[in-house]
């Protein structure tokens, strides 16, 4: 068991610093090739697509990293009829995005934008669902390199776009040519280890899964509104240039995403495993979780916190240099996220994902109306401080629930 997760964690932290590397590469020339403003328009779109990527992923990834991690002879009927789900909310999804461009009324290019991002964020909800499988069956190794190759596709298309200078649009259609390179290779993968896979339309099996992941679905829309929506209200409010400033700032804190990552993908199938057969050794995994996230988190926050403006200057150029208080206060943003996700990914794991529910439903409201109330009287400073008071407000929610789930367990086990 131990040798399993030390294997995770190597293969998870050597690709993810070697993908985030890239990331991290990857946004600085993005950034510094489109300007404030057409970054601005960049991120917009993406985060208009992503607020309805939440409908094609439908909490079915989480749902199948935990239900196949319990039981692994289920995974071939899992894949057979969730491909299937996928390929319906699919189109509803690309249909709905079509429609809401249209009512809003936004410029040709804007709507261009919006559509290739759309394409981008279903291609990858697919790949992500393959992922998921991996996950289950704890092949971190896999799951990593395709996102290594899809990042390595995707810097080789932007320096493209860049020598070339073929502009905004061939830049997002990239996206989604890198996607699909991820998605062949994924597919392979799962081909390999299940040989094969056929669309099935298990209409009981579809509402068992269906209930099963509205609780994960639920969760995702509302980390999804307070992560993507103060976006599309700066770009309404105070347009594409403090967009522009606002992501680049927020990008540098994404690029160290990484971690959170990584803990949520090896805690959830082995937390997962604990709860049917060890409830003391989920107790001590993670007792241990929270002390490396917290410690992480915190040197993460102070260091980014106190050169800022330094960070802004060099990677960006002296345009960007305006985003600095936002990035103070995103930094600790980062933190909350560090150890907010040890709680959020134990609830799931022994099946209080509706608390998870309840936090994040809280924590959307409340960043939509700190979102109404401070982007008008501090533009992107508004903006991070409402994610950070919206960040702060659900952990304590779910630091709550996760204390009195753990001493549940300590008793139980002194029954024992």
């Amino acid at each position: 068991m131990l040798q399993s997760v030390k294997k995770n964690v190597f293969y998870l932290l050597g690709a993810e610093a070697a993908i985030k590397a890239l990331m991290f590469l990857l946004i600085v020339v993005i950034t510094r090739y489109l300007g404030v403003v057409k970054f601005g328009q960049f991120s917009f779109a993406l985060s208009f697509a992503l607020l309805f990527g939440i409908i094609v992923d439908f909490g079915l990834n989480q749902f199948t990293v935990r239900e196949v991690a319990k039981d692994k002879a289920k995974a071939k009927r899992f894949m057979g009829n969730i491909i299937s789900i996928k390929m319906l909310l699919c189109i509803t999804t690309f249909v709905l995005i079509f429609a809401t461009v249209k009512v809003l009324n936004y410029s040709t290019d804007i709507s261009l934008l919006i559509y290739l991002a759309a394409c981008f964020v279903l291609v990858n909800s697919f790949c992500e669902f393959f992922r998921s499988i991996c996950q289950s069956f704890e092949r971190m190794d896999y799951d990593a390199l395709t996102r290594f190759l899809e990042r390595a596709a995707l810097l080789l298309i932007v320096f493209s776009v860049i020598f070339f200078d073929l502009g905004l649009k061939r830049l997002m259609l990239g996206y989604v040519f890198a996607s699909l390179v991820a998605l062949a290779f994924v597919v392979a993968f799962i081909w390999r280890r299940l040989s094969v896979f056929p669309l099935a339309f298990d209409m009981n099996f579809w509402a068992e899964t269906i209930r099963g992941s509205i609780p994960f679905l639920l969760t995702s829309v509302f980390v999804t509104i307070y992560f993507r929506i103060d976006t599309i209200m700066l770009s309404a409010m105070k347009g594409d240039e403090a967009v522009g400033q606002y992501n680049a700032a927020y990008n540098l804190i994404f690029a160290f995403f990484f971690i959170p990552v990584i803990l949520s993908k090896i805690l959830l199938p082995r937390l997962a495993m604990f709860f049917v057969d060890s409830k003391e050794n989920l107790v001590r995994i993670v007792n241990h979780s929270f002390r490396i996230a917290f410690w992480v988190g915190i040197i993460c926050a102070i260091g980014m916190s106190i050169f800022s403006s330094e960070v802004l200057h060099f990677l960006y150029g002296i345009e960007f240099v305006s985003g600095a208080q936002a990035l103070q206060l995103l930094s600790w943003v980062f933190f909350m996220i560090c150890i907010g996700t040890v709680a959020s990914v134990t609830l799931n794991a022994v099946n209080k994902q509706y608390i998870v529910t309840v936090g994040t439903a809280v924590g959307a409201v409340v960043n939509v109306i700190l979102n109404y109330v401070f982007i008008p009287l501090y533009s992107l400073n508004g903006a991070a401080l409402a994610t950070l008071l919206t960040e702060i407000t659900c952990f304590c929610i779910l630091f709550i629930a996760l204390r009195k789930q753990l001493a549940c367990f300590d008793l139980q086990s002194g029954a024992a």
